[in-house]
């Protein structure tokens, strides 16, 4: 502070001097300064005028050279002075914080001085009280010692008297044990002999038992007969035990089949008996012949086998019936012996009946000359060894039907098969009717398939039909309307050829027809547009291989897949097998988009016992259970669509979306349709009902009433209970009635009886009375009840289809047209007579014949009261 201020005083005087300039001399005179000698010396006029010029010049040196440094010194000056004043502010406020601080100190020294001496307070109070524990524990631990002492002492004894009552109580556990597993043992040797005699009972039965139940499958009556002398008597020994119900049954059966064989025995005996000499009248062989049918037909159905039984009685039988053939037919040949050889030494006849056999008959019933085409191809149809006498009918048909159209193939008109499909115009849905125009410009008269004139050459000349087939083949060099079909009617030809040697084309008619369903499945789906187009074809015409044709369509070119229902099982598998060669014959592309194509896969739905019989055969692979939801074309039965139907439904996703990629055809609408029930119930095992059932079961084989039973059952908290018993009693009752091989066969695969359905076993049948039945019969001991899952309705799975495509030999009436219609959004068209569409055609409309000796026309009406009506009304016109 002292330096500052020194400084700053001699700042002020310098600033001083500096501004006074020349007048300080003069002032220093006045004052006697250093300057008033000088002064004195410069009064004279040239030696003051000289002074004076040097002063003012020194004076101006001074001034330049001092007046920056002077200006430097002053900021210097007040910039100390700026930090002097900080300085003395921070002096101050330390001053302040110091004497705070010494405060502050004192302050907590004095608050330690208190803590410590409290400190010491609490350490000498703590040191005390340490005292007085340690003699409270030692106290306790004296205490403590002596407690402890005395109960150590009385747990001793205690100790004692319990090690003594345990080891009592473990002897007489011990001995416990000792009986009980001696109990056990005895109860273990007891059940090892039940079982024992079991196994005793099990042996006697597989040693007893299967050569009856050989006898039985070998068919042979006189074996059959034999093994049942050893099992005389009602009552069966009691060495078969618990096994006793199971070969009750199997003797049962047995003796039932014997009685059956033994019928059909005394039949042929009496039969062949009868016409040792021929009778004289084609009627009285006739009527032998059908006794000996029946005959024959009753052995396969209960499995005995005439050859071995009586190894002569076949080939009598067959001598009869060729003897018949020979009568009955009027132009006898030798297909004919070989039909009739083959249906007497076939196997399993299954459906094929008497019937059956003589139209076989009628259907080569032709002269050998003048015939040899027809009869040279019947032959070979007969004489294959694949082919069943179910099929032969069919084949034969077929082969007479292709024949009898490649007669009129060349008269076939195109302009005459426009000009038929024209005249139902009047009566066609608009939609239909553009269909059909459609048709007409994609097929106009001189765009035939083949063009086939009067002129043409044999068309069973080999050559001749080689350049059918070439022309079938090639495209015309424009646009080709036919498109696909080109190929299906090609394929379909050189298929036909090589079964049958013959040249089959299609019709006109088919292919108007194929090309309007074709324009039906490429129209939008407007609101005006039917979901449904059904044609009505005539029997006979072709209706098998439009239904392929539009199957093969509808996989190659529109990439779906295509359900084809037919409602009888013969016809179903016999138009599978015959168009099985031409689905094989084309490919479709794969998922992949390289280029590479797949065969089409085609399946037939049959049951499951089929595809097990099937086993590893050729057709093995092309056979199914169920709908197989890969396959592009699948020829199956209305119950395998709901049953496919169903699967979807129960699955998790429920996906029905994959309907919009398939196409339903349909075979016979109107049976399928308007005939069958809408519809249908499935059924699932209830374990609960299943479980009661068998009580009831149980009650009603011992005997008791229905009133007791319901009094058991009467706590039962199910609200099914008293439903349960009511249809338990009824079917208990009706399971009595049941006939064996009438009602049901024992299966010996299942172990128990099977139902009877069309002649053949179904293991897949259930019914309650049959339950029953196996009940009664010993051949289970648990009932399956089953209880109704869900009802489907066959109109709403049809709808779900992308399109529904129909034929029918006939639609209907208007009434079940409107039905049609509102249901599936139908529209109709008809297929005009393949012979209406030639030229020169002998074609008629069919009319009642004449009958009896006035001529008349006999008409048979659908019900007795419309009967009685015509009757009434033909009487009183009479």
């Amino acid at each position: 502070k002292s330096r500052l201020k020194v400084g700053s005083a001699m700042a002020s005087s310098m600033a001083v001097a500096l501004q006074a300039g020349g007048a300080q001399p003069q002032a220093d005179a006045q004052q006697g300064g250093p300057y008033a000698g000088e002064q004195q010396v410069m009064r004279t006029p040239r030696s003051r005028s000289r002074k004076v010029a040097a002063a003012g010049s020194q004076s101006k040196e001074v001034k330049d050279i001092v007046a920056p440094m002077v200006s430097n010194l002053m900021d210097n000056m007040r910039n100390l002075e700026k930090t002097h004043q900080e300085v003395v502010k921070m002096l101050v406020t330390s001053v302040d914080e110091r004497a705070a601080l010494e405060q502050e100190i004192v302050g907590v020294r004095s608050e330690c001085e208190r803590r410590i001496q409290e400190e010491r307070v609490s350490e000498e109070r703590l040191a005390q009280e340490r005292a007085a524990a340690s003699k409270q524990v030692a106290e306790f631990r004296a205490e403590c010692e002596k407690r402890i002492t005395k109960e150590q002492t009385e747990l001793q004894g205690k100790m004692a008297a319990f090690r003594a009552e345990c080891e009592l109580k473990v002897a007489e556990e011990t001995a416990a044990m000792e009986r009980k597993l001696e109990e056990a043992r005895r109860q273990t040797d007891a059940q090892l002999q039940a079982e024992r005699r079991s196994t005793d009972q099990v042996r006697h039965v597989l040693s007893e038992l299967p050569p009856l139940q050989a006898a039985m499958e070998l068919g042979d009556v006189g074996l059959l007969e034999n093994e049942l002398r050893k099992w005389k008597g009602d009552v069966l020994p009691e060495r078969f035990g618990e096994c006793k119900g199971v070969v009750e049954a199997v003797v049962k059966l047995a003796r039932e089949r014997l009685i059956s064989w033994r019928g059909v025995e005394h039949v042929l005996k009496d039969v062949l008996k009868q016409v040792e000499r021929l009778p004289g009248t084609t009627a009285a062989l006739l009527e032998h012949c059908h006794r000996l049918f029946r005959a024959l037909k009753e052995a396969q159905l209960t499995k005995m086998d005439l050859r071995r039984s009586h190894p002569q009685a076949t080939d009598r039988i067959c001598e009869v019936l060729l003897a018949w053939q020979e009568r009955a037919m009027s132009h006898s040949n030798r297909v004919q012996k070989l039909i009739v050889r083959k249906v007497v030494n076939w196997p399993q006849l299954g459906q094929f009946d008497f019937a059956d056999l003589d139209i076989c008959l009628r259907l080569v019933d032709r002269q050998e000359q003048g015939n040899e085409v027809f009869l040279t191809r019947a032959r070979a149809i007969v004489e294959d060894e694949t082919t069943a006498p179910k099929d032969l009918r069919s084949l034969l048909s077929h082969v007479e039907t292709m024949l009898f159209f490649l007669k009129y193939t060349k008269a076939e008109d195109l302009r005459l098969t426009h000009a038929e499909f024209r005249k139902q115009s009047s009566k066609l849905d608009s939609t239909v009717a553009g269909y059909l125009s459609q048709a007409e410009r994609d097929y106009p008269p001189g765009a035939e398939l083949v063009r086939l004139t009067e002129k043409r050459g044999n068309l069973m000349d080999g050559k001749e039909v080689a350049a059918v087939l070439e022309e079938i083949r090639r495209a015309p060099s424009g646009k080709d309307n036919l498109g696909i079909f080109r190929d299906i009617f090609y394929q379909w030809a050189v298929v036909m050829k090589s079964k049958f040697d013959l040249l089959v084309l299609p019709h006109h008619t088919q292919v108007v027809c194929l090309l309007a369903f074709r324009a039906f499945l490429e129209a939008g789906r407007a609101g005006a547009e039917p979901h449904a187009l059904i044609a009505q074809v005539g029997t006979g015409e072709g209706k098998s291989m439009i239904i392929a044709a539009l199957a093969l369509y509808v996989v190659v070119a529109l990439r779906k897949k295509a359900h084809i229902v037919v409602d009888d099982e013969t016809l179903l598998e016999r138009d599978f097998w015959t168009f099985k060669p031409l689905f094989d014959a084309f490919q479709v592309p794969t998922t992949a988009r390289n280029g590479e194509r797949r065969g089409i896969s085609s399946i037939l739905c049959v049951s499951e016992e089929r595809v097990t019989a099937a086993g590893r055969g050729p057709h093995q692979s092309s056979m199914a259970a169920r709908v197989d939801p890969d396959a592009d074309i699948c020829y199956c039965e209305a119950k395998h669509v709901q049953s496919f139907y169903a699967s979807i439904a129960r699955g998790e996703k429920r996906d029905f979306d994959g309907y919009e990629g398939r196409v339903l055809i349909l075979d016979e609408v109107d049976a399928l349709i308007i005939d069958e029930e809408p519809n249908e119930a499935f059924v699932y095992p209830n374990p609960d009902l299943s479980d009661m059932a068998t009580s009831v079961a149980e009650a009603l084989a011992s005997g008791a009433s229905t009133e007791h039973i319901q009094e058991a059952l009467r706590t039962s908290p199910h609200p099914a209970t008293e439903r349960v018993i009511r249809e338990m009693t009824k079917e208990w009752a009706h399971g009595r009635k049941l006939k064996a091989s009438d009602d049901f066969v024992y299966a010996k695969e299942a172990g128990r009886y099977c139902a009877v359905q069309g002649g053949r076993a179904n293991p897949k049948a259930w019914s309650l009375a049959l339950e029953c039945r196996n009940f009664q019969d010993g051949l289970c001991r648990e009932i399956l009840f089953q209880e109704r899952l869900f009802v489907m309705s066959r109109p709403r799975v049809f709808r779900k289809y992308h399109r529904i495509l129909g034929l029918s030999g006939s639609i209907g009436s208007g009434a079940e047209r409107t039905f049609l219609k509102q249901t599936y959004r139908a529209a109709f068209f008809e297929v005009p007579p393949f012979l209406k569409t030639c030229r020169g055609s002998p074609f008629h409309e069919a009319v009642p014949v004449g009958l009896g000796t006035r001529r008349q026309a006999v008409y048979v009406e659908l019900t007795a009261e419309a009967q009685l009506a015509r009757l009434a009304g033909g009487g009183f016109e009479g």
